[in-house]
């Protein structure tokens, strides 16, 4: 029974991240809460923190499974498309258009990472989390928490440090760089990784 519990932890860590991502998304995308208040810039760091702390949890606990890897990686895709799908919304509202097409091919490489995920899971070929997928995720978590800290920063800034925001743009334009280059190396792991385990299963048989 103690087994099952420690087991069952890094998972509820992360149905509550994803129950979090959900509220976030309701709060924005229902103009409920508006993008420039500090409490969604805190939720998206809380997202952000269940992410690294259900993987932390599951190394230390030895309490790996393919339940876990299988909803952390829904959260995460659930997380980054429909906040770069938000992202972009209000960039083409504000009429930036130098982030624009970085954020089109994002979530064009989230679905084909998706349609890879699902694709495999068709065909019953288990494609483990690979580091190159955890970069880009931490990549866009960066982006995405940059873009609404500097929606709220002068609210922030008036109980804590002052952070100047005026080399935001660069950062976030920099870091939607990174990730989408850890995006495209994310897509050729794993086809690599499902053509290799293909070919086991073939000299198996």
């Amino acid at each position: 029974m103690r087994r099952v519990i420690i087991q069952n932890i890094p998972n509820s860590i992360t149905v509550i991240g994803g129950i979090a991502a959900i509220g976030l998304n309701i709060l924005l995308w229902f103009k409920i809460c508006p993008s420039s208040n500090p409490n969604i810039f805190y939720l998206v760091l809380f997202v952000w923190s269940t992410d690294l702390v259900d993987g932390f949890a599951a190394c230390i606990l030895n309490a790996k499974s393919r339940l876990g890897a299988f909803l952390d990686a829904v959260k995460d895709k659930f997380f980054d498309i429909t906040m770069f799908a938000f992202v972009f919304k209000e960039l083409w509202v504000q009429g930036i258009n130098e982030i624009r097409p970085l954020i089109i091919l994002i979530l064009i490489g989230e679905g084909i990472l998706i349609g890879i995920n699902l694709f495999s899971r068709h065909k019953k070929v288990n494609i483990s989390v690979h580091p190159t997928g955890k970069l880009k995720a931490t990549f866009y978590f960066t982006s995405i928490g940059s873009w609404f800290y500097a929606q709220s920063h002068e609210i922030l800034n008036l109980y804590f440090i002052k952070i100047p925001t005026t080399d935001f743009p660069r950062i976030i334009f920099f870091m939607l760089i990174l990730g989408l280059i850890f995006a495209i190396l994310s897509i050729w792991v794993y086809i690599r990784c499902y053509r290799l385990k293909k070919e086991r299963e073939g000299e198996l048989k």
